[in-house]
């Protein structure tokens, strides 16, 4: 072709010509459509922001009149190199690693696919983010880039949306592997969010802290998720160490104490913060043995639930620490397990007040001392209350004195229990032991010489079935200590006719006839009422009588709860005694019990109620009396 320069005014070009141009143009627009972005050339001059491509990547011109200058080989100083083809068309860049990511010139319209256990999608937001990147240290979520690292002027952010799951662990760092330490990166996820989840795994720690409300933590099982403790003396995992926390729930992996001598959970703090609304589910924590180890330390919790969690394995599997307080604790499920297999000395080792603690429908199982201990400093000012429902118990105490021990307390200041539907198989020692202890224990089949009692015990046996009842029913109430016996559920007669072994119930008239027969019991009621107070200043925020009558002896217990519970002077203040037993004939003084012993109530029939001593400053006060009343 000759070119358009020197043709005349009256030549036109040939078709030669035209076809020579058109097979060019094809060759070129093919040669675009096959690369997408051209290769580079060196007498090619390229603007800011051109695009080309080697066989290293892709690059875009940094400067104006770019000529010659290899991209391959330049610094960065002119060239940026991009992503692949491939990525680009996508819009897709593909790293393998937090650099990679920071390396790359923010671009909103640009996606980042990051590869390996830190995994995830990426976009760039140009808001300011300081504040996130600061917090994120580890960098799980907010990426900042190497031009800004502050996060002024925007960060890469994890695009997680849709993880139903939470927050992965591995984002920051955390090694499932178990050879290096992840203590931090999970508790930067922790800190970082409100759902975490620990993926398959071994992940070593320790001294993980929980200070926040309505954060759940979960893994993928407890064959399969794990927080493995180093082999010493360590804490894995606090709840309210240094702020009380709300709403806690972990769930689905297991705490592994490698024979440590410390505690795989502690919740609450002693003095101060306290864990609520705690809920553990499908958690295990396993094989704290070492001298003084402990599964789970109650130190201050309210309202905490286990359910079908397994504490295995450990020196004490469950433990309530004395100091603080606990309220409303429950460990219960089908699969829920408190034992050690021979290598635990206690299932639950209770040295501080529990006000109540449920173990229902559990396997509690090879513990060495005692499968269940409620110690005396567990009083405290009211007592525990101890619960045990559907359980199992085999194979414990063989180093100790009985399965079940409750012991300590002085008069009104008791622990109290509740034995029902459990089932005791073989065990190595008694399998209960009440000092000083008020309870009962029904549908339980423990029998009498399994049995350690204290005068001061009450117990009542209720449907505690057996071929031959009548017998136990005469060993029972041969225990030392206040012991009642009925509803022998199957049982039969005696050869005495006159001894009943079998009671299902006996009902009183309502209006009792009171009859002159010292042998005769002419009438029996329970029940409660409101009493009417007078003569008692500060506030009363709650108040409650209690009362048993038997034959013409009315026994009494009235609890008053308030702030600043006062009597100026003895005989100033009365209670009101129980309307339906209200004429009083004469009385005798039991006490009234602040939260020491004061003694001294008295009752009168001029106004048939019960006069108080004087007392000062309770924020709880006990009135015991028994008296006599008149039809």
């Amino acid at each position: 072709m000759r070119g358009w320069g020197i043709v005349g005014v009256n030549e036109n070009p040939t078709k030669q010509d035209f076809n020579g141009l058109a097979f060019t143009l094809g060759q070129l627009l093919a040669y675009l459509h096959q690369m997408g972005v051209p290769e580079w050339n060196a007498s090619q001059e390229y603007h800011i922001g051109s695009v080309a491509t080697t066989a290293n990547g892709v690059y875009r011109s940094l400067i104006a009149n770019n000529i010659g200058i290899d991209p391959d080989t330049d610094d960065g100083t002119n060239w940026e190199k991009g992503a692949t083809q491939k990525a680009v068309n996508e819009r897709v860049i593909r790293v393998g690693s937090v650099a990679e990511i920071k390396a790359i010139t923010p671009d909103s319209n640009y996606q980042v696919s990051l590869s390996g256990l830190r995994a995830g999608i990426f976009k760039f937001d140009s808001s300011d983010l300081s504040a996130e990147v600061a917090s994120d240290s580890l960098e799980g979520i907010y990426i900042a880039p190497s031009s800004d690292p502050t996060g002024t002027s925007g960060a890469w952010v994890r695009q997680w949306e849709g993880n139903i799951e939470g927050a992965s662990v591995t984002w920051y760092g955390a090694d499932p592997t178990g050879l290096t330490d992840s203590s931090a990166a999970v508790q930067a996820a922790i800190d970082g969010n409100f759902q975490v989840y620990l993926p398959p795994g071994n992940y070593l720690v320790s001294g993980l802290e929980i200070n926040k409300n309505n954060i759940s933590i979960k893994g993928a099982g407890i064959k399969r998720s794990f927080l493995v403790a180093p082999a010493s003396l360590v804490d894995v995992l606090y709840v309210s160490k240094t702020a009380s926390s709300s709403g806690v729930l972990l769930e689905g992996f297991q705490v592994l104490g490698n024979s440590s001598a410390g505690t795989g959970i502690v919740v609450g703090e002693e003095t101060t913060y306290a864990s609520a609304l705690l809920q553990m589910v499908n958690v295990s924590v396993y094989n704290f043995d070492g001298p003084n180890g402990v599964g789970v330390d109650l130190k201050r919790n309210q309202n905490t639930d286990f359910i079908d969690c397994q504490l295995h394995r450990n020196r004490t599997n469950l433990k309530r620490s004395t100091g603080g307080y606990s309220t409303s604790t429950r460990f219960s499920g089908k699969s829920a397990y408190l034992g050690g297999s021979g290598f635990s000395d206690y299932g639950l080792y209770i040295e501080g007040r529990c006000s109540d603690i449920y173990i229902q429908d559990s396997v509690v199982e090879g513990n060495n001392i005692n499968a269940i201990y409620v110690l005396p400093s567990a009083v405290d000012t009211k007592g525990t209350h101890i619960y045990l429902d559907s359980c199992y118990f085999e194979a414990n105490g063989a180093g100790g004195d009985s399965v079940v021990k409750i012991a300590g307390g002085t008069g009104n200041t008791r622990h109290t229990f509740h034995i029902d539907k459990t089932y005791w198989a073989v065990n190595s020692a008694d399998q209960l032991n009440i000092d000083n202890a008020i309870g009962s224990v029904s549908r339980s089949g423990i029998i009498p010489s399994d049995i350690t009692t204290s005068a001061t015990a009450t117990i009542h046996f209720s449907m505690n079935r057996y071929p031959n009842a009548g017998n136990y029913e005469a060993a029972y109430r041969a225990l030392p200590g206040n012991i009642s016996v009925v509803d022998f559920t199957g049982a039969s007669l005696s050869d005495d006719l006159n001894q009943i072994n079998y009671l299902n119930a006996l009902t009183f008239p309502s209006s009792p006839r009171m009859v002159s027969d010292p042998n005769t019991l002419d009438a029996y009621e329970e029940g409660s009422y409101i009493p009417t107070v007078t003569g008692v200043s500060g506030t009363i925020s709650d108040i409650t009588g209690y009362y048993t009558i038997v034959g013409k002896t009315v026994t009494l217990r009235i609890v008053v709860q308030g702030s600043g519970l006062s009597v100026a002077t003895a005989g100033g203040g009365s209670v009101s005694a129980p309307g339906n037993v209200q004429s009083v004939s004469a009385g005798t003084a039991f006490g009234v019990v602040p939260q020491t012993f004061l003694g001294g109530v008295y009752v009168t029939n001029s106004d048939d109620t019960l006069r108080l001593p004087a007392f000062s400053s309770n924020d709880l006060v006990i009135i015991n009396a028994t008296y006599d009343w008149s039809v």
